[in-house]
């Protein structure tokens, strides 16, 4: 149990470690990108700021009529000019004397910007601007941006810490259901049981577990079937060898002669073992017949001509009667045309051989467009089925009179084949039957468009 639980943690981790690496991942891409964003937004205020202070401060010059050299009163208006302006501002003349210097040491003149000054058209020197930091908190659009950018960096923090939990729940919810078919898998490998795994939901989880599901029943239907046949196959064949072995054993020990009528009796016995062991093998082609078919497009009509054709001498040996009756439409079908051919074989010569002599057997085929199958009926007046064996018709080596069949040469596979064939073309085959009457047996397969 505590490796299951390890498996299961570890995986469980891991999705969530995945989880939560794609939302930090999500979330740092989404602050880079606000934050690139904010700073090119910053970059052309302050750079439309200077320029603004830059007209402003020239236009004060101008309209005070400012000269070099300035008194300290017309150098303490201009200051306190360019501190509400929030910038530092030098004014030197063309031979580089400082008319005016509020720029501190330490500042980038590259980041300013400034103009030429001129008096009367004369060109007198050089004004320039450069970005004061106390700009920042004073200017209400950057005050707004600042408190915006606080605010994405303490929402980005929360939303990692709450990522955390969240993801470690849907980590848990997703894993949750994984997990049940890890363990049901564990439990089918290592105790060899059948487990039906939960379906509960309808995501991945729940079509895998359908999936496993579905071939968890095959597997415990082929095993059921492997026994089962193994058991009726050990039963039908004991009888029959254990004839020929006391027939032959007796000829050996001198209690019976060899005579022709001896050993047409073994030879009719070791004939009945070789269609049973025939029998054996279709039924097992049959079952796995799915994977072998080799499906052609062809209207079941001829199919059906070509079993009566090889069954003529077996109904003309009874004096039978077998009418065709089919519909004026096509009724196409995509099948293995052998293994169909088999299918109405089987269903015909058993209608015949539970037919009375100069009896009938119609065949009627129809083309049901609103469902769309093509049904056939095969129906006898023989002495049909009761209505308690009817459900067991189809299981392998069930007779209704054993030793009849057994007489006829039955093996009792015959309608259990026919049944698995028409199953592999997605079909069905029904039977109604009163004792006396006759039996209908109704095979279904999906029609094909031609």
């Amino acid at each position: 149990m505590k490796n299951k639980d390890r498996g299961l943690s570890g995986t469980m981790f891991t999705m969530f470690g995945s989880v939560f690496l794609c939302t930090v991942t999500v979330l740092l891409i989404t602050g880079s990108f606000l934050f690139y964003q904010w700073h090119s937004i910053y970059a052309q205020f302050k750079q439309d700021h200077l320029q603004d202070a830059l007209f402003r401060i020239s236009d004060e010059i101008r309209t005070r009529s400012l000269l070099p050299p300035l008194t300290e009163k017309e150098k303490l208006d201009l200051h306190e000019f360019s501190l509400r302006e929030g910038v530092f501002v030098r004014w030197k003349g063309i031979d580089d004397e400082i008319y005016f210097n509020t720029l501190r040491d330490g500042y980038d003149e590259a980041e300013g910007i400034s103009v030429p000054s001129w008096n009367q058209k004369t060109h007198v020197g050089e004004l320039m601007v450069v970005w004061s930091n106390v700009s920042e908190n004073s200017y209400p659009g950057y005050s707004l941006v600042n408190k915006a950018s606080h605010t994405l960096m303490v929402g980005l923090l929360l939303g990692g810490l709450c990522a955390i939990p969240l993801n470690l729940l849907l980590a848990i919810k997703l894993m949750r259901p994984f997990g049940r078919i890890a363990h049901a898998m564990e439990d089918v490998l290592s105790k060899r049981i059948i487990v039906q795994v939960d379906e509960e939901g309808n995501g991945d989880a729940s079509r895998i577990a359908r999936g496993i599901n579905y071939v968890v029943h095959q597997l415990d239907e082929q095993e059921k079937w492997r026994q089962v046949m193994m058991e009726d196959l050990a039963h039908e064949l004991r009888t029959p060898l254990m004839l020929v072995s006391n027939q032959i054993e007796a000829i050996a020990d001198g209690i019976f002669e060899p005579d022709q009528t001896r050993m047409e009796k073994i030879l009719r016995d070791l004939s009945r073992l070789t269609r049973l062991v025939g029998d054996i093998e279709r039924i097992i082609q049959a079952q796995s017949a799915r994977f072998e078919l080799r499906l052609e497009e062809i209207d079941v009509v001829p199919v059906i001509k070509q079993a009566i054709a090889s069954l003529e001498e077996a109904y003309r040996a009874k004096n039978m009667v077998i009418e065709l009756i089919t519909p004026k439409i096509p009724c196409p079908i995509l099948v293995d045309v052998d293994k169909m051919t088999q299918v109405f074989v089987n269903i015909v010569y058993n209608a015949i051989k539970y037919t009375q002599e100069s009896g009938k057997i119609e065949i009627i085929t129809e083309h049901m467009r609103e469902t769309g199958q093509i049904v056939v009926h095969v129906k006898d007046n023989g002495v049909g089925i009761p209505q308690e064996e009817l459900p067991k018709i189809f299981e392998r080596f069930y007779r209704i009179d054993k030793s009849q069949s057994r007489e006829a040469g039955g093996s009792g596979l015959g309608l259990t084949i026919t049944k698995r064939l028409i199953e592999s073309h997605d079909g069905r085959i029904d039977v109604s039957s009163k004792p006396g009457i006759g039996s209908v047996f109704t095979v279904s397969i999906p029609a094909s468009s031609m």
